[in-house]
């Protein structure tokens, strides 16, 4: 099944969700654990807000299809890779297994920044006076992101620590909302 613009951003939508499941949990963290983890959920903010952002797609016009679908794609991958190096400024975990947590979610950003800039260079120079080039371009570009929906994002919502400083995060609230 060949994924539209419209099914790759509830995929990765889907993926910014559970990459927030960690939203779920209640209790009484620490300052500096809601702290930590509102820098967390604001580093994966960067990511969603991206992907969120229909891409500008006319399939009456193959040029600006296109093009929109680079730009899209590229401005999805950039915010990826702004995402991850956030998480890198993030500093130590105060919370047992936040560590492995963000060592996770970096490892899948990568994969999708991955997929994306695949994707991207698919595209790039394909002949859009030729229908037969874009059909096989588009096919060749949309394989690495139907990709993305097989992520393992299982290791993301197992921290009852982390969940509860997320319930009390301000970014993770926005996140929650977000991804409803």
């Amino acid at each position: 099944m060949r994924r539209t613009p419209r099914s790759l951003k509830v995929s990765l939508v889907a993926l910014a969700a559970a990459a927030t499941t960690v939203l779920a949990g209640c209790g009484g963290p620490s300052d500096a654990d809601v702290k930590w983890v509102d820098g967390l959920c604001g580093s994966i903010s960067t990511f969603t807000e991206a992907v969120q952002t229909q891409p500008n797609f006319d399939a009456s016009n193959p040029d600006a299809a296109i093009q929109g679908l680079e730009g899209y794609l590229g401005t999805a991958s950039t915010a990826v890779q702004g995402s991850i190096e956030s998480m890198d400024k993030l500093g130590p975990s105060p919370i047992d297994g936040g560590d492995a947590v963000v060592t996770q979610l970096k490892t899948t950003l990568t994969s999708v920044k991955s997929s994306f800039d695949q994707a991207r260079q698919k595209l790039d120079g394909v002949d859009t006076s030729d229908p037969t080039a874009i059909t096989g371009a588009l096919t060749e570009a949309l394989s690495p992101l139907q990709e993305l929906s097989k992520l393992d994002t299982s290791g993301l919502n197992g921290n009852a620590d982390i969940n509860a400083a997320a319930s009390k995060a301000a970014n993770c609230q926005k996140l929650q909302r977000q991804n409803g």
